[in-house]
């Protein structure tokens, strides 16, 4: 797995928009498709990076090590993060509409100010996540374990739990915006 620091990264990143794709024979990491090109990133060390206000759009992670890294006023929609490693990663004043997690370990993440409508996080792990003043309405966190969590002042209106969510074992459950028959559900 090749350690990458947030300078190395931005300077990887920046010849990866659409624009300059033309000369994706030389950047392995641009992939075709119907739509274009957008970027793969797989099995890179990104601990500790610092995404602040990076332009992340239709970009795939796939097995990175993301742990402490920091998302704050990114641009994200369309991203794709899977199996990827994302333990006291900090998202802060960030919209993750759009945005798919698929199996990621999301352990003692933290989400402050987040805009999640109808982000998906599936067979994720948020064990101790701490969440805040956040929107998740729409939002499908189906499969996903979020034992011992912590939410606080965050939406949840027409959110799509699914079948396997372990909600009722989080430690603070604060909801806004829904209904009381549901807030007793998760309270059982």
């Amino acid at each position: 797995m090749k350690k990458m620091t947030t300078e190395e990264f931005r300077r990887y990143l920046a010849t990866t928009t659409i624009e300059k794709s033309k000369h994706h024979e030389k950047k392995p990491y641009l992939i075709r498709t119907l739509g274009g090109y957008h970027a793969e990133f797989e099995n890179l060390d990104l601990s500790g990076v610092d995404f602040t206000g990076m332009d992340l759009r239709a970009v795939n992670f796939r097995g990175c090590n993301m742990d402490r890294a920091t998302f704050s006023r990114c641009k994200l929609a369309g991203a794709i993060f899977t199996e990827c490693s994302m333990r006291g990663a900090l998202l802060q004043d960030q919209s993750i509409r759009k945005v798919w997690f698929f199996n990621s370990d999301m352990n003692r993440i933290q989400m402050r100010d987040v805009d999640a409508r109808g982000v998906s996080l599936s067979e994720c792990d948020l064990f101790k996540a701490d969440i805040r003043d956040s929107d998740f309405g729409r939002a499908s966190i189906g499969s996903s374990r979020m034992r011992k969590a912590r939410i606080v002042r965050v939406n949840v209106r027409g959110i799509d739990f699914g079948a396997d969510l372990v909600l009722r074992q989080a430690r603070t459950l604060n909801i806004i915006n829904e209904s009381k028959s549901l807030a007793r559900r998760l309270a059982a």
